[in-house]
């Protein structure tokens, strides 16, 4: 099952925009508030990318698991250039407890997903 990336983009269409406003707010905001807003959803976003990913290449998805792929080293670079160094440090461990348990319920959703389907 290959993905019509130009035929379907929706899904791209939504990974370019939630990535544009997460690398968006980190970056153009000086305000430490702002950029740990930023930093947080880009955690959010990071972890459910890469468990899409891993599902999307499981189906032949491959441009869309590269685009999720090339997402989360846009808003890990955004966060590593442009969100001041103690806003990062301190907020580490709570957004990585948030990236995991992100990952874990996307592919919780898609497990479920694929169970209520007929063999």
């Amino acid at each position: 099952m290959q993905f019509a990336f130009f035929k379907k983009p929706y899904a791209a269409i939504v990974i370019l925009l939630a990535t544009l406003l997460a690398v968006g707010v980190m970056a153009s905001h000086p305000d430490p508030a702002f950029q740990k807003v930023g930093f947080i959803f880009a955690t959010v976003l990071i972890g459910g990318f890469g468990a899409q990913a891993v599902l999307a290449v499981g189906i032949g998805a491959l441009r869309l698991a590269v685009l999720m792929v090339s997402a989360i080293l846009a808003m890990f670079a955004a966060a590593v250039f442009f969100v001041d160094a103690a806003v990062f440090t301190a907020f580490v461990l709570d957004n990585t407890a948030q990236v995991a348990g992100g990952a874990v319920l996307g592919v919780l959703g898609e497990l479920l997903r694929r169970s209520m389907q007929p063999e």
